[in-house]
């Protein structure tokens, strides 16, 4: 086995739109698993499609895939930037060439000039949580009546049934990434407060959060803007655009950190 030095890491070049049954046609010879868990990993990779690999297989998986029409870079695992952890951001003030960023109510603020923003990435998650629905229903009988329900309740409490299903939830999430250094600011749609908007404020976080992405894009005309960033604001249902979990949502990141880190 070789060390760090030794292993490169093939990345997509940009964001493609992948033919994922050929791409993994062409990576199957290399790896021994089946073709749909190799097509799945390659789907879910963020960009990754072999890593920390001998240079001669990432080379010769680059030669096959660039036959097919796929974009991709070859760089050394050992130089591979990794991910800053998120500063979580409360309120944010919009200035004329910076922000400034607050993690809580009173806490000192950050002042970012937006010539440093690399990219802006919205993440959407689908979180489940349950709630409650009320279903009533009549009894047959009496009897039923009797020994189906707690008489000591009156009859119309007795028949109310409760019932939990399911529900998903969309989170949105914004990251922005700036350089020099490489930092990460993370803000929340539900618990960001808005105020930096000034009179482009509105009453719901729905409608401040994409506002307020637009003044940033606006600011940081330089910034890379993620696809999904881009059908977010288009208004592409939640369920369309979302990541599977923070992992695929690092993957991604790492991703996208080294191939603009790299032009």
């Amino acid at each position: 086995m070789g060390n760090d030095g030794d292993r490169y890491c093939l990345l997509l070049a940009r964001e493609q739109e992948l033919d994922v049954s050929a791409v993994a046609r062409s990576a199957a010879e290399f790896f021994d698993a089946p073709l749909p868990e190799i097509a799945l990993t390659i789907r879910k990779g963020g960009g990754f499609l072999a890593s920390a690999v001998p240079k001669v297989i990432a080379v010769e998986m680059q030669r096959r895939l660039d036959a097919v029409g796929v974009e991709t870079l070859l760089l050394p695992h050992s130089i591979l930037e990794p991910l800053p952890h998120p500063h979580t951001v409360r309120t944010v003030e919009l200035g004329p060439r910076a922000f400034v960023t607050y993690a809580s109510r009173g806490a000192p603020g950050k002042k970012i000039p937006y010539s440093r923003i690399m990219f802006l990435s919205v993440c959407v998650l689908m979180r489940s949580n349950r709630r409650r629905e009320s279903r009533v229903e009549g009894p047959k009988s009496i009897r039923d009546t009797l020994h189906r329900f707690n008489p000591l309740k009156t009859f119309h409490e007795s028949i109310e049934r409760r019932a939990l299903k399911p529900r998903r939830k969309a989170e949105a999430l914004l990251d922005v990434y700036t350089k020099a250094p490489c930092d990460c600011y993370r803000m929340s749609r539900s618990n960001l407060d808005y105020r930096g908007l000034g009179e482009e404020k509105s009453d719901t976080a729905r409608k401040n959060f994409p506002a307020l992405l637009r003044v940033l894009i606006e600011k940081a005309p330089r910034a890379y803007v993620t696809n999904r960033t881009r059908r977010f604001l288009e208004g592409a249902r939640a369920e369309k655009i979302a990541f599977s979990d923070m992992t695929e949502i690092r993957r991604y990141h790492t991703w996208l950190l080294n191939v603009l880190g790299s032009r």
